[in-house]
């Protein structure tokens, strides 16, 4: 548990000194790093949002607004999770942030308990992020290591073909095809088929998300953002979280 502490880094940007001591202060009670900031260039100018952890912005910041820095990190294929914390926004701001991604917004002053398990929340999905991503590049390196006839063997096994048609697309004898296929199986560790047309969807730009584990199920979900009570969105032990208020967050 102390290793997890110490790998992790909370980022707190708000451009209110009161309300960002205030949020630090809490974070680092719950005995997490924080790091905190009080413009939106001075967070993204540092690249601190490299390391695992997560960010706590304030919606209306003048230089660069919260879900302006979002959309900057998911812009630098930044992994970090988004929490926002505001006294008031417009609906549609909450509406594209939560569309993009958010992974929840807290009404000031914030309340520690909210606070906690938002973060906790975030700080599981940042590392399920982080995980899938090194599986998909351990995925990506593997293929990069077949010929260009066992990539074709691949995409046709992916496309449900079988041996014979795949002999005859490629205009080879169906023993050719086996010991392609063979090598594609042990280069990329497929026990099976399944597990091969698995491997191959889960590489593509990360097009089946689900199909690696610790898929981040429920990230920016609207059963999250109205209401995560009880959500069946959310990962084992985060049920009962807070919900989003949006009559009180929201303007017109």
């Amino acid at each position: 548990m102390h290793s997890e502490v110490t790998e992790v880094t909370v980022h707190v940007v708000d451009n209110g000194r009161v309300d960002r001591e205030t949020t630090a202060e809490l974070v680092r009670a719950m005995g997490l790093p924080c790091e905190a900031y009080a413009s939106g260039l001075e967070f993204l100018d540092r690249e601190h949002w490299t390391r695992p952890g997560c960010l706590i912005a304030e919606v209306r910041i003048p230089d660069v607004s919260g879900p302006q820095i979002q959309r900057r990190l998911r812009a630098r294929g930044a992994t970090l999770p988004v929490i926002f914390a505001t006294a008031a926004a417009p609906i549609p701001v909450i509406v594209r942030a939560m569309r993009d991604g958010a992974v929840h917004f807290l009404q000031k002053p914030v309340d520690g308990h909210e606070l906690w398990e938002s973060v906790q929340y975030a700080l599981r999905l940042d590392r399920q992020r982080r995980v899938r991503r090194r599986r998909q590049k351990q995925l990506r390196d593997r293929l990069a290591t077949l010929s260009s006839e066992e990539q074709g063997v691949l995409e046709m096994v992916v496309d449900g073909m079988a041996n014979h048609e795949i002999a005859r697309r490629q205009d080879v004898c169906l023993r050719t095809v086996e010991q392609r296929r063979s090598r594609v199986m042990r280069k990329l560790a497929a026990g099976s088929v399944a597990e091969l047309v698995r491997i191959a969807l889960a590489s593509r730009d990360g097009a089946d998300r689900d199909a690696l584990d610790g898929a981040d199920r429920g990230e920016g979900s609207w059963d999250y953002a109205l209401n995560c009570r009880g959500s069946s969105n959310l990962p084992p032990g985060d049920r009962g979280g807070a919900r989003t208020n949006f009559s009180a967050l929201g303007g017109s």
